[in-house]
């Protein structure tokens, strides 16, 4: 009995605190208003992607697993992915030429799934831990030619203002 108790408390230790229920986004907005809503508008490549679910992350960050004030933000739960991004573009915010965005997994968190060594126009949400998902219009940069088109016109002061 103590050896099937032993093994649920490793279990709950090692699993991921899954969110709750499935993705809505209730549509993509238009480039417009996806950039008006962003904290961050920029084009990067992915070098680096990894996984905040770990037991060693959440033994190695004890203060923002346990502690923090706001315990229903899934960065500071330790669920996700952390992507560390090359800039190349800024298009909104002030980014350096390395970017960290958190994201979910993609299993009904709304969790957008990035590709080492691709390029991607991203619109991040919040400025101390800036999170990205499917309802954001975060895409593959050969994908995202409406927002990139919009956004040239916008810095060129051809477009409307978002």
């Amino acid at each position: 009995m103590f050896k099937l108790a032993l093994v649920a408390v490793a279990i709950a230790l090692v699993a991921p605190a899954m969110p709750a229920g499935a993705c809505e986004c209730g549509g993509q907005p238009t480039p417009s208003v996806a950039v008006t809503k962003a904290s961050y508008v920029f084009e990067g490549r992915v070098v680096s992607i990894s996984s905040r679910q770990s037991l060693l992350w959440r033994v190695s960050h004890p203060k923002q697993w346990f502690s923090d004030p706001d315990p229903s933000a899934t960065y500071r739960q330790g669920y996700g992915v952390v992507v560390k991004i090359d800039v190349t573009r800024a298009w909104k915010g002030k980014v350096g030429p390395h970017f960290v965005v958190v994201t979910g997994t993609g299993s009904g968190d709304c969790g957008f799934e990035f590709t080492l060594g691709r390029d991607y126009l991203v619109y991040t949400r919040g400025d101390a831990a800036p999170e990205t998902d499917i309802c954001t219009r975060t895409a593959l940069t050969p994908a995202a030619a409406p927002d990139l088109a919009y956004l040239k016109a916008f810095a060129s002061g051809q477009g409307a203002k978002p």
